[in-house]
C-alpha cells in the first residue's frame, strides 16, 4: 500500500489469476499472451476500474467498442484486453464507492496510439468529449486527453517513444 492508500500488486509469472479467458466468439492471439510466461523480469499487467455492479457490463462494452478490446475474464473479474493492458472491471471492496482518477495518486491511464489523429476523430464520432483535444508539437509528439463515463482520465499519445 502506498502512503495515499493505493494498492500495488506484484505477481510471479506463474500466478493463476494472470490468465485471461476471452468471451465466446472472440479469438485474439495478442490476448493469449496472458496464458504464456512473460519472459522478462518485470512487466505491466493489469489495472482495476471500480464501478457499481450494474455498470460492469456497460464499462466492458464501452472499452470494447471504443478501443477494439477483447472482452473476457481475468480470474473472477470481468475484463477487457488491450495491447499491453488488461483492464479489470469490478465492484470496490468495502463501501468505498467510486471516484474520478484526476488529481489522485494514480491520476490517469496513458496509451500510445498509432494514427492518433484518426483515432481521436473516431472517438469523437462515437460521442467522446475531449478534455484536451488532439494536438501535435513541432517535434512530432501528439496527445489528447478525455475522461471515460465513469471518471477514469485517459491520455492518448503518439510519438512518445521518440522522446
Amino acid at each position: 500500500m502506498t502512503p495515499e492508500g493505493e494498492r500495488i500488486e506484484l505477481f510471479e509469472d506463474a500466478a493463476q489469476n494472470l490468465t485471461f479467458t476471452q468471451d465466446s466468439g472472440f479469438s485474439d492471439a495478442n490476448a493469449e499472451r496472458h496464458n504464456r510466461p512473460v519472459g522478462v523480469p518485470i512487466a505491466f499487467h493489469h489495472i482495476h476500474v471500480f464501478v457499481a455492479e450494474p455498470e460492469i457490463p456497460k464499462v466492458k462494452a464501452w472499452y470494447v467498442r471504443m478501443f477494439g478490446g477483447v472482452p473476457g475474464k481475468r480470474s473472477q473479474y470481468d475484463a477487457v484486453d488491450l495491447p499491453g493492458l488488461n483492464l479489470n472491471i469490478s465492484v470496490p471492496r468495502g463501501d468505498t464507492g467510486t471516484a474520478p482518477t484526476r488529481g489522485r495518486m494514480l491520476d490517469h491511464i496513458g496509451m500510445e496510439v498509432r494514427g492518433l489523429e484518426t483515432f481521436c476523430a473516431k472517438l469523437a464520432s462515437q460521442g467522446v468529449k475531449f478534455d484536451a483535444p488532439y494536438s501535435k508539437t513541432a517535434g512530432s509528439f501528439a496527445t489528447a486527453t478525455f475522461t471515460d463515463p465513469w471518471g477514469t482520465t485517459i491520455e492518448l499519445t503518439e510519438g512518445l517513444r521518440s522522446f
